[in-house]
């Protein structure tokens, strides 16, 4: 009975290496991979096809609507099936934040869970350093900007 156990084990152990060998590494990320792009997704509903605009904060702040510079290095929108941005490059000089992000419906934006334009068509949310995490803009985001 031990010899039909045993096999059973050794299979355990060389699976926890193989899965401990694939482990992620600690090291940071140089600058260049993380400091110029973003990753956005609006949701009223998520949103699918809405345009994305990323300002930096204090220069949106100072500015008079509709005058702040876009830092997107070319215009973007979210895709039209899973209404995710991912990887959007920023321009050069961006700088690490913090950024004023603008998920904005147009003709074509669709609400993924309605499958109708959406609701609300603007959301907005504050993202304070570039990350390789994903940042949500929402209704309720908007209102705490």
């Amino acid at each position: 009975m031990r010899f039909h156990v045993a096999p059973q084990w050794l299979f355990i152990l060389l699976c926890s290496l193989v899965l401990t060998a694939c482990g992620s590494s600690d090291s940071p990320k140089s600058k260049s991979e993380t400091a110029n792009t973003i990753n956005v997704m609006g949701v009223d509903g998520p949103l699918a096809g809405a345009d994305i605009a990323v300002y930096d904060l204090d220069a949106y702040i100072a500015a008079r609507p509709g005058m702040s510079d876009n830092l997107l290095a070319a215009p973007a929108t979210t895709d039209p099936v899973t209404a995710l941005a991912d990887n959007l490059a920023l321009v050069s000089d961006a700088g690490a934040g913090p950024f004023l992000i603008v998920v904005t419906a147009n003709l074509t934006t669709t609400d993924l869970t309605t499958g109708e334009a959406p609701v609300v068509n603007e959301v907005k949310t504050i993202k304070e350093l570039l990350d390789t995490n994903r940042i949500y803009a929402s209704p309720l985001t908007s209102l705490a900007v």
